[in-house]
């Protein structure tokens, strides 16, 4: 199974029937309605959940990564006591996390992308948490799979938000107060604070 989250809208691929009214269902019948259905999706105005029925997910979502350019990315829910680690970045908040560089494994990603965007170091991963996939749009619409991990930091560095990368704030937010990050998140984001 496969879901992929795009603004506020989710595709999911399965061979499995969803028992959820809400959703709009697409049996899958080849390349053909597979495009019409990505160019469809493309076009969403508002929050929208389709599922793609078919027998071989795993092909039909190698189809659709040829639609897109595909990008790795890898990020952490870094926690400090009872707190986690949070960004602001395109007025939502959000998690370390960025693209894996050519030699480099999602492990060592993860660790930078936070070290980077955040300024602090010495952070542990604790053990791999799930990927998530979402489209975005800059002058094209790229795919991204990110990889995620849980990561333990013991110290007491000050944050620094890398501005370059668009981050205006970096901070700790207690996790019992984590409401207020998935008021104004992204839905992949919430999924992963929510499991």
């Amino acid at each position: 199974m496969y879901k992929i989250f795009f603004n506020e809208s989710e595709l999911l691929i399965t061979k499995k029937p969803v028992q959820n009214t809400g959703c709009k269902v697409k049996s899958f019948e080849g390349k053909k309605e597979l495009k019409k259905l990505v160019e469809r999706f493309k076009q969403l105005g508002k929050a929208q959940k389709w599922v793609v029925l078919c027998a071989k997910p795993k092909r039909v979502f190698k189809l659709l990564k040829k639609e897109f350019k595909y990008v790795k990315a890898a990020g952490g829910l870094v926690f400090n006591d009872d707190k986690f680690l949070v960004i602001s970045r395109l007025s939502k908040w959000d998690l370390p996390k960025g693209h894996i560089e050519i030699g480099e494994t999602s492990r060592q990603a993860a660790l930078r992308e936070v070290e980077e965007e955040c300024g602090i170091t010495g952070m542990k991963i604790v053990k791999l948490l799930k990927l998530t996939y979402h489209i975005y749009k800059r002058k094209k619409y790229f795919l991204k799979r990110t990889i995620w991990y849980e990561m333990q930091y013991a110290g007491n560095e000050p944050l620094k938000p890398q501005k370059e990368e668009g981050i205006v704030e970096a901070r700790w937010l207690p996790f019992a107060d984590r409401n207020m990050l998935l008021e104004n998140t992204f839905p992949s984001i919430k999924e992963l604070i929510e499991m």
